[in-house]
């Protein structure tokens, strides 16, 4: 008897190392699952406020743009006085940028 005691003693060793592999097996995948769902939330989060960032930009170029390109006679003072400032700081620019690189 004691020897068919010690076969049933290894078979539950044997079903209790079988029961906590595929547990361990399986949190494994869904680890996996949870790392894959949390990239792509962070990508789509990245993306979103990339596509925000772009729009804005491009908004803001094209109003500068016609802004620029507008006559002064269609703009009201105020305008005027703007454009004239933006042109200004553009043409300052270069001349700053050439300063800063020139040696002294």
């Amino acid at each position: 008897m004691s020897g068919f005691d010690a076969l049933k003693d290894i078979n539950n060793a044997f079903e209790e190392d079988i029961h906590r592999d595929s547990s361990e097996s399986s949190a494994a995948p869904r680890t996996t699952e949870q790392q894959r769902a949390n990239v792509i939330e962070n990508n789509e989060e990245q993306t979103l406020l990339l596509e925000q960032q772009t729009f804005k930009s491009v908004t803001q170029a094209n109003a500068v743009k016609i802004l620029i390109a507008t006559p002064d006679s269609n703009l009201n003072p105020e305008m005027i006085e703007r454009t004239e400032n933006k042109r200004s700081v553009i043409n300052e620019v270069p001349k700053s940028q050439n300063a800063a690189t020139s040696p002294q």
